[in-house]
């Protein structure tokens, strides 16, 4: 299975800038984002919850776990290039809940209970600073044992062309909360726009819901009477011709992964089937 991985060839070809491609969905016992062996302080690999594929990354914290139990617990992503000015958009699942009494599930933490918090921020001089885009608490997050979608961006006006950076999750047990926390991240794509010339003169066109797991939905300004889809490798994997102007395209037949969709041979847009 493809893990963290950057659409090179096909993004190459249909525009004239580098962009940011990335997804990663941990579905690997050794993971650069998730790895054990840089701390107790770190998410790992967790099997038991993740949102899609075979695992997560997770975290537990609490008294009964001992030293593994203190937090605040940490995920780092690898440093990330390609960056053309553009706004950054990162799109993830998150989970945050509590164990039972035995710790072999997962519940809910009842509202109004102050968990602790969770976030994420972004470093453009590799960690030695940190800008926050993101807090979750008891006060703006309701905890339940399904996976939770967020899309966040970075705007272009905080991070110049060719500037790499990182991205950090980080989460902590309020220390009078005294149930076992657990964090779980799934699904973390970073994406990135390429604008040129040609795509201002191009009609609006957007795809949803998107990760997509069986439906993709086509949104245009156009009638839409071509439809191609592009895997990592620039193959064509589905192309569809009708008359009639189509709206949806099934998509669960194709292995989760990064994808183009490209419409009537001209606009393009990024989706992830998960």
């Amino acid at each position: 299975m493809r893990k963290f991985t950057f659409l090179v060839g096909l993004l190459c070809s249909l525009c004239a800038n580098a962009q940011i491609n990335v997804f990663e969905d941990f579905d690997f016992e050794y993971n650069a984002w998730a790895n054990p062996e840089s701390g107790i302080d770190r998410f790992v690999i967790s099997t038991q919850y993740f949102c899609g594929g075979t695992s997560a990354a997770g975290a537990l914290l609490g008294t009964m776990l001992g030293q593994y139990g203190v937090g605040p617990k940490y995920m780092y992503s690898p440093i990330i290039y390609g960056n053309n000015g553009q706004d950054i958009h990162i799109n993830y699942s998150v989970i945050i809940g509590k164990a039972n009494a035995t710790l072999t599930a997962l519940e809910p933490v009842p509202e109004d209970t102050d968990w602790g918090y969770f976030t994420l921020s972004y470093s453009l001089d590799q960690g030695t600073t940190w800008r926050e885009i993101q807090h979750l608490n008891s006060d703006n997050f309701i905890s339940t044992t399904d996976c939770t979608t967020y899309d966040l961006v970075i705007p272009s006006s905080e991070i110049e062309s060719d500037t790499s950076f990182m991205l950090k999750y980080e989460v902590n047990r309020n220390a009078s909360y005294n149930e076992v926390l657990i964090s779980v991240i799934d699904n973390v794509s970073i994406q990135q726009q390429t604008l040129s010339i040609n795509d201002v003169s191009k009609k609006q066109v957007s795809v949803y819901p998107n990760p997509a797991t069986s439906v993709l939905n086509i949104s245009s300004s156009e009638i839409v009477k071509k439809v191609e889809i592009f895997n990592q490798t620039g193959e064509v994997v589905k192309k569809i011709n009708h008359y009639n102007n189509i709206k949806t395209v099934e998509v669960q037949d194709l292995p989760k992964g990064v994808y183009i969709l490209k419409i009537n041979d001209g606009d393009t847009q990024k989706f992830i089937k998960k």
